[in-house]
């Protein structure tokens, strides 16, 4: 009896450790995710360029190390979903490719907001200095279209060429109510901006002109 109450015991601590470490991650990831969301709508800086070195090194890299290091520290728990004592477990093969396509899926899902966040303000902070050494520039790019969204998922933007990459600007809906209706032909973008990394231009401002 002595015996079975002291392993009792010892289970339920691990479990009351177990759930306080739960909390504190959830804790950290409603953090992280609210500052997230703050940044990206009121503190990212605007930026036109080419954009693919900075998806490989600085979401893609930074994501795929992220899910490595949670694959190492969860593997006790990885362990008793895939295998019970060296072998399949007895509800058979199908749950464990249900966990292969999910389990991925929900690792982007916690790592975006947290790894992906704290990589991006990184190239943004290194974007930026670079950016401020250089002289600005002012570019005239066609327009192709002024979108207007559709349903709240939707963005309000100007479409636009800038040194032949597509490039949009979300813009608000009083911006928009001023040009849905016109031809973008009529009209170009006059943008200033400065080079920082990668191909990319920190943007300091831009204007809808139209054409003479």
């Amino acid at each position: 009896m002595g015996r079975q109450t002291k392993q009792a015991n010892k289970k339920k601590k691990k479990t009351t450790a177990e759930k306080r470490r739960e909390n504190l991650i959830y804790r950290i990831y409603v953090g992280f995710a609210i500052a997230f969301l703050l940044y990206t709508c009121f503190a990212e800086p605007w930026i036109v360029g080419k954009d693919y070195d900075r998806l490989l090194y600085f979401t893609a890299l930074p994501l795929s190390v992220g899910m490595v290091v949670l694959a190492i520290v969860c593997r006790g728990w990885l362990k008793e979903i895939f295998t019970e004592d060296g072998n399949l477990p007895k509800d058979g093969i199908l749950p464990k490719i249900a966990a292969v396509i999910l389990l991925p899926l929900m690792a982007i899902v916690f790592l975006y907001p947290t790894v992906g966040f704290i990589a991006n303000v990184i190239w943004d902070r290194i974007n930026l200095n670079e950016a401020q050494n250089k002289p600005a520039k002012t570019f005239r790019c066609a327009i192709w279209d002024f979108h207007k969204k559709r349903s709240t998922r939707g963005s309000n933007s100007i479409y636009f060429n800038f040194k032949g990459e597509s490039e949009s600007f979300n813009v608000s809906k009083e911006t928009i109510k001023k040009y849905v209706n016109e031809d973008p032909k009529d009209y170009y973008l006059e943008i200033t901006v400065r080079e920082g990394i990668m191909g990319n231009y920190v943007v300091d401002d831009w204007d809808v002109v139209k054409r003479d």
